[in-house]
């Protein structure tokens, strides 16, 4: 609260047991009426802990840095756990690098005899040396064993590197270069009574730079063999962990038994200035600086973001059909980046009852399954990746187009039907694609008069199979259709004889008027076939057609047309018998007529000649 005197005093508040962390915070003041100020600005802070540090070298060991450890714990057991970020050295006469080494600081060649003895080291080494590319490598008894493949670069690793004694002639040696895929290690047994079994004259553990002997590194290399990256992460134990333990002191520092009992060091984060001890219990073992210090690297989490994007402007909405309506707008900005639009709708002008339809990733959408003739409001906002949102859009309005009228235009009659004999028993059709007012979607095939097959993309090309029907004359015909399923009375026929070489064909047309219509195309509809066209093809081929069916329908027709005259008292024609009456009789005697001369026609034969009397004359 403010003083008695009016004057305001500063309020402080702190914020406890906060993990480590990014925090924003803001404020806003209350009064005794439960009345809230507005907000106060955002202010973000970092937890000391949620930044990170390491050393850093460059590599070109112009300067001396070496950290290091004087008299640490027996050659064996150890484990050490480190992560590094290693870059690639591409000048200089020795391009030699060192992570951390187990061993003298002075000469490497101290053992007796003037043999190298550096124990033991993990980093990676240049193959072929000393300029070539680095290999990760473990170095022991004086040799280096590395993994047969260059480095990757410029990426962070976890390592491990287990190291002990099984006898007294028996040591072992494990370096997982990319932890926790166990699979990348190298590894390396020494049996030797005499190896490990005295310390130098200077023990040390080492790190970002090879030991100083007369000015130089100590196998006597310019630029010190100087690491070229980052070292972070440092934990030292003077014991053999499992590898379960590994995993879980890598999650968290002295979370195991093992990891209590023998942590040695520990720094997650090293600075120049503080590369002490912070295991906090037992006896801390700070290293030293030989020279100056190694760089610092720090990596700040960045601050959330809380800034939204701009506002949507220029929102409008037009109708493209009856069920669909296109929006577009112009691009929000923001502080990071925009990652989405959200559309809203609502029914109706003036409407407020918005409902989102779509998340978009660009500047425009077409609403579909809409109501026709039917009013739709609209309005978008942006989103960036940290889900802040920005204002909305203007509001903007569209009516959807009204149903279109129905269809009712037939597609033109398919043209130039061309029937053409390709065996003696297989007929290929060809015709012209229809037009349609619309779109014709599929033409339909029929032999007399009964549907085969239907084609729905032009060039409309079907095979027929005519050992299937009896020998003589067929009528085949195609029929176009439209996506409202409306098609022509009458389509192009064609006539075949089948049952013979060749299929001699005599072209036919049915009566039908063609028509003038765009020749667009829409996919097909598969809408039921339109028969009766088989009369025309076979009659126009010279078949004999005995139209039983035909001459009882019309004799029907007359007798019911009779006995509609007696009951109406219909007026009589001269002679007794009504018009209706005469044109009855007239058919059926005309169909009677024509089925006989079907028969006599079928007695003579092809030839014109009674084929009874024929057969006897073949006989004789």
């Amino acid at each position: 609260m403010d003083r008695a005197d009016g004057v305001p005093r500063l309020h402080i508040v702190g914020d406890q047991a906060v993990a480590a962390g990014s925090y924003n915070y803001r404020v806003r003041a209350a009064d005794a009426a439960g009345n809230l100020s507005g907000y106060s600005s955002i202010v973000n802070a970092l937890t000391a802990s949620g930044l990170s540090y390491g050393l850093e070298w460059p590599g070109d060991g112009a300067v001396r840095r070496m950290l290091y450890w004087h008299n640490p714990f027996p050659i064996y057991d150890a484990t050490y756990i480190f992560k590094v970020y290693p870059r690639k050295k591409t000048t200089g006469t020795s391009r030699y690098y060192t992570t951390f080494f187990w061993g003298n600081d002075g000469r490497f060649d101290w053992d007796s005899g003037g043999s190298p003895n550096t124990y033991y080291g993990a980093h990676p080494y240049p193959i072929p040396p000393p300029t070539g590319p680095g290999q990760w490598e473990i170095s022991v008894n004086s040799n280096d064993y590395v993994t047969g493949t260059e480095v990757q670069w410029d990426r962070w690793y976890t390592q491990a590197f287990r190291t002990w004694r099984e006898s007294p002639s028996i040591t072992h040696h494990e370096f997982y270069w990319d932890w926790p895929d166990t699979s990348k290690v190298i590894t390396q047994t020494v049996v030797d009574p005499q190896w490990a079994n005295k310390n130098p004259p200077i023990p040390a553990i080492v790190m970002g730079q090879a030991p100083d002997y007369n000015g130089a590194s100590w196998g006597g290399y310019p630029g010190w063999e100087e690491f070229n990256g980052i070292i972070r992460g440092i934990q030292i134990y003077s014991g053999l962990l499992s590898m379960a333990d590994i995993q879980s002191e890598i999650t968290a520092p002295k979370s195991t038994q093992a990891g209590q009992n023998l942590m040695w060091y520990l720094n997650l984060n090293p600075r120049p200035n503080d590369v002490t001890d912070k295991k906090v219990t037992g006896i801390l073992h700070n290293p030293s600086w030989s020279g100056t210090t190694a760089l610092e690297w720090a990596d700040q989490a960045a601050p959330p973001d809380t800034t939204p994007p701009s506002t949507p402007t220029n929102l409008t909405a037009t109708a493209v059909s009856s069920s669909q309506i296109s929006l577009s707008w112009t691009a929000s900005t923001d502080n990071v980046a925009v990652t989405t639009y959200i559309a809203e709708r609502c029914q109706g002008t003036g409407c407020m009852t918005f409902t989102q339809i779509a998340t978009i990733s660009g500047t425009s959408y077409t609403d579909a399954g809409l109501a026709p003739t039917t009013s739709y409001s609209y309005r978008v906002r942006a989103a960036d990746a940290a889900g802040n949102l920005s204002g909305y859009s203007n509001v903007t309005n569209a009516t959807t187009n009204a149903l279109p009228p129905p269809d009712t235009t037939p597609p033109a009659s398919p043209a130039n039907l061309v029937a053409t004999a390709t065996s003696p028993s297989q007929i290929n059709l060809n015709w012209t694609a229809s037009t349609d007012n619309v779109g014709v979607t599929q033409v339909q095939f029929f032999v007399d008069g009964a549907p085969v097959a239907t084609d729905a993309a032009a060039p409309y090309v079907l095979s027929w199979d005519s050992s299937t029907v009896f020998n003589g004359s067929h009528s085949l015909t195609a029929v176009a259709r439209d996506l409202a399923a409306t098609d022509r009375d009458a389509a192009s026929t064609h006539s075949v004889r089948a049952g013979s070489p060749g299929f001699a064909t005599s072209p036919a047309r049915a009566a039908a008027s063609s028509l003038a219509a765009p020749s667009d195309h829409a996919a097909a509809s598969g809408h039921a076939a339109r028969r009766g066209h088989s009369d025309a093809g076979s009659r126009a081929s010279g078949a004999c057609v005995a139209d039983g069916g035909g001459a009882r329908a019309r004799a029907a027709r007359a007798a019911r047309a009779r006995a509609a005259g007696e009951a109406t008292g219909a007026r009589a024609a001269p002679g007794g018998a009504s018009r209706r009456d005469r044109d009855a009789d007239r058919d059926a005697t005309g169909d009677r007529r024509s089925r006989a001369a079907c028969r006599s026609r079928a007695r003579r034969g092809p030839g014109g000649r009674d084929s009874a009397a024929s057969g006897n004359r073949g006989a004789a």
